[in-house]
């Protein structure tokens, strides 16, 4: 299941976490130097997984 999560335009990122399986992607859309990374660790993705279910579970509105 794909669920995606917006961050309020104050904070302007120009950035993007994807986590799929046990990979963790990370792209920076930096006009001056665009960068991908891929990260292939169970542990690291499961990590990540665990914060952003964490920071989503605490924000206001949350169901």
């Amino acid at each position: 299941m794909r669920v995606a999560t917006f961050i309020p335009p104050e904070f302007n990122f120009n950035t993007e976490i994807c986590m799929y399986d046990n990979k963790v992607s990370i792209l920076s859309y930096a006009r001056e130097n665009p960068i991908a990374l891929i990260i292939e660790d169970e542990t690291i993705a499961h990590a990540l997984k665990q914060v952003f279910a964490y920071v989503q579970s605490t924000a206001k509105g949350a169901k």
